[in-house]
């Protein structure tokens, strides 16, 4: 034994830049998860990376899946068009008062 510590690999915490031991599941110092599991091929990766380190397949969702998860449950009849029409109704509706208050109220249709 020379008396040097052995160097240790570590991983850093995707949320808190915390470095952790490997074998760790779980940062030590925010309860995050270290490891993300590939979807396609099971091989284990760091949170941090974007893409499986064995087939490339892409490890996180897209903020647009993110949203949808979150905002519309799989049993929902509502689908992501209907909601984007709804949102451009309400955005022309909301053109519409402003452009009446900004004419003080006066709209005159002509015959």
């Amino acid at each position: 034994m020379t008396g040097q510590p052995t160097e240790q690999r570590t991983v850093t915490c995707f949320a808190c830049e915390h470095p952790n031991p490997a074998e760790t599941r779980r940062c030590e110092r925010c309860g995050k998860q270290l490891y993300i599991i590939c979807n396609d091929c099971g091989q284990k990766n760091e949170r941090s990376r974007w893409e499986c380190t064995k087939c490339g397949h892409r490890l996180h969702r897209t903020l647009l899946r993110r949203l949808r998860r979150k905002l519309l449950p799989k049993d929902s009849k509502i689908k992501p068009l209907e909601i984007g029409l709804l949102i451009i109704a309400v955005w022309v509706t909301y053109k519409i008062i402003v452009f009446i208050a900004e004419r003080g109220g006066e709209v005159r249709i002509q015959p």
